[in-house]
């Protein structure tokens, strides 16, 4: 199992399993220190609405670095276990990344959807990374669930 160094991800990672690797790169999007309240981010900033690659803040990384970041470890981590079941404990921002990663888009791109994410929900990848068929294409990912909380009780469901 592999999971954010931040506490609540590290919480629920060791909660699952005894041993757990942190991995720094699987951190939320770094704000930095001039960023505003994310409420603010995410209703009064009109200027960020469809979120550029390279939008992001002073002291913080643009969208573009955190898709490089994630894709990097995305990569170390398969490579490192192949052919293992890996659980990740991480973040909205981080299953966003690792989704454009699944679907081969560029850091580069505009960040113009994103996945609705409930606390403690399952996202599901499985990914050959040098193809699901001898002819097919040279890697492959299918997004088996995104966002699933089936596994919840209904009074713990929260984020819709």
């Amino acid at each position: 199992m592999v999971s954010s160094p931040l506490r609540r991800a590290l919480a629920t990672a060791a909660f699952l399993r005894d041993e757990v690797v942190a991995v720094a790169g699987l951190a939320e999007f770094r704000f930095g220190p001039a960023a505003p309240p994310l409420d603010e981010i995410v209703e009064e900033r009109q200027d960020l609405a469809l979120w550029r690659a390279d939008h992001g803040f002073p002291g913080g990384e643009t969208l573009g670095d955190l898709q490089q970041r994630v894709a990097a470890v995305l990569e170390d981590v398969v490579a490192r276990w192949p052919g293992r079941r890996i659980i990740a404990c991480t973040h909205a921002g981080v299953i966003d990344a690792s989704l454009r990663w699944a679907y081969g888009l560029p850091a580069d791109a505009d960040w113009v959807t994103e996945a609705e994410l409930p606390h403690a929900s399952i996202t599901e990848l499985e990914h050959w990374p040098r193809g699901r068929h001898a002819a097919g294409a040279p890697r492959h990912t299918l997004i088996r669930r995104i966002g699933d909380v089936g596994h919840l009780p209904p009074d713990l469901v929260t984020g819709r």
